[in-house]
């Protein structure tokens, strides 16, 4: 583990590699009102960074864990990467459709919310309305 100091001052140099998901139920997608930054308070997919020596797949199946509880997912494919920027981070996202039936169990401290919908619901921010924009899910 790096101090935190020197991660944020790697974070103002370097892209940071991210993975994002849309995890699919009958019903729709998960769409997940994040509790921190970046976005905190806006509707985003299940998201974070990767670590070192980490796999994609790997990262998805570490997050959805830490963010929903969700054990069991089936990552379908890769649906593209795009890049955002926030104040003085750059990160880079590949996004990924997955899918599952576990029970969600929301982990507080990373989401405030969340909500199964085919469409992104209001309040949905900038970046994730931009890649649907761009590539179709």
């Amino acid at each position: 583990m790096i101090p935190n100091s020197l991660y944020h001052k790697i974070m103002g140099l370097l892209p940071i590699p991210c993975v994002d998901m849309f995890i699919e139920y009958d019903e729709g997608y998960i769409w997940i009102k994040r509790n921190i930054e970046p976005e905190k308070g806006e509707w985003a997919t299940v998201g974070g960074r990767v670590q070192l020596n980490e796999k994609l797949e790997d990262a998805c199946r570490r997050i959805a864990r830490k963010e929903l509880g969700i054990e069991n997912i089936t990552l379908k494919r890769q649906l593209g990467t795009m890049g955002s920027f926030y104040n003085d981070r750059h990160c880079i996202s590949t996004f990924f459709l997955a899918k599952t039936k576990d029970e969600i169990k929301v982990n507080k401290e990373e989401v405030q919310d969340y909500k199964i919908s085919r469409e992104p619901p209001e309040g949905t921010a900038n970046f994730y309305m931009k890649f649907l924009k761009r590539y179709k899910i």
